[in-house]
């Protein structure tokens, strides 16, 4: 499911894959992991601000092949995840809205959807892209699907990652690259299918390039800083060739059983990542071996012994109103806990159970 849940691992890392190292599906509970959020607008134009629409290269705002200007990559973006921004605040009280994981939930959202803003009202003004509005309008009409379903605390709160941003059927080919082998990217979207976006920083575009082996350079430059990768999902731009994975600035060999990993992406397909080992293994039922809560099934929870220092067992999440410390992932909605202290009681939030 396309869930912000799939999110905040994607902000520490790269997007596609299960968290722990280069990527994974932004989980949004209170203690997920947040990072800076100024990777889409390589060329300075991402600071959230459109009032005066976006310029090409040479200043002029020039349409894409399909006569679409800029803004309609704003209104696209401020039509999926703004939209589900907007929905999830519709369910949450008052109470909810002062708590912390709403903060950083809220937060998530609306960094995706101005980043997203400006990546993509860019990519469209630079000519750098092709647009589809009649995709377009299909991917919106999925996001109101979801919507309708009213999953709220349920659709962000979730152990396995979710998709590429708009990596789904219905919105993958709302945008396509034109941009070749050689010529500037500020994302790979902006590249031709097949192509991947190397070397940019959060200044300065990169170079759109064929994925490349074990070794060769991969996604941002090693000094892009703070900025963050986003496989937003828009074609088909893998990091690297087949057999290697992109650990940023280099693409690395992927591993064999019982190889060490910290992510899929880490592993040769089609094992998975599974307790720091690269396996086959399914994802643990109830009283089965976890070390963090994307080891087991969706409902349960790891519970860590001795501070992590070994394996835990994955539990049935806690309800309201029972006993819970401050590891956020033990209970159906949030920790609450008074200031300076380490455990609190199960609360709803936004819908939770």
């Amino acid at each position: 499911m396309l869930a912000i849940g799939g999110l905040s691992a994607a902000l520490a890392a790269c997007g596609g894959g299960r968290p722990g190292g280069d990527s994974g599906g932004l989980d949004a509970s209170v203690d997920g992991a947040g990072a800076g959020l100024d990777a889409a607008a390589h060329d300075g134009e991402g600071d959230g601000t459109f009032a005066d629409g976006p310029t090409g290269d040479d200043g002029v705002a020039p349409t894409d092949a399909g006569g679409v200007d800029g803004s309609a990559g704003i209104a696209f973006c401020d039509g999926t995840y703004g939209a589900l921004r907007a929905a999830f605040d519709g369910c949450c009280t008052s109470g909810d809205k002062n708590t912390a994981p709403f903060e950083f939930i809220d937060a998530i959202y609306a960094a995706i959807t101005t980043d997203c803003a400006a990546a993509l009202s860019s990519a469209i003004a630079k000519s750098r892209v092709t647009y589809d509005p009649n995709a377009a309008a299909t991917c919106l009409s999925s996001f109101q699907q979801r919507i309708a379903q009213g999953n709220c605390w349920t659709d962000v709160d979730t152990n396995q990652p979710s998709p590429p941003i708009f990596g789904t059927s219905a919105c993958s080919g709302v945008v396509a690259g034109r941009q070749g082998a050689g010529a500037p990217c500020a994302v790979d979207f902006e590249c031709k299918d097949g192509l991947t976006c190397v070397g940019w920083t959060g200044a300065t575009d990169g170079t759109c390039a064929q994925p490349g082996s074990a070794g060769t350079a991969c996604e941002q430059a090693p000094d892009a800083g703070s900025a963050s990768y986003f496989d937003w999902g828009f074609g088909t731009h893998p990091s690297c060739a087949a057999g290697a994975y992109c650990t940023t600035p280099t693409c690395k060999a992927q591993g064999g059983t019982g190889a060490a990993c910290a992510s899929d992406d880490a592993c040769t397909s089609p094992m998975v990542c599974h307790l720091g080992r690269c396996a086959t293994a399914a994802i643990s039922p109830e009283g089965g071996a976890c070390e963090g809560k994307v080891d087991c099934q969706q409902g349960l929870y790891c519970a860590l012994p001795d501070g992590g220092a070994s394996a835990g067992t994955c539990t049935s999440r806690v309800p309201l109103g029972g006993d819970c410390t401050t590891n956020g992932d033990q209970c159906k909605g949030w920790c609450e806990v008074p200031d300076g202290g380490t455990s609190g009681i199960c609360a709803t939030l936004c819908g939770s159970g």
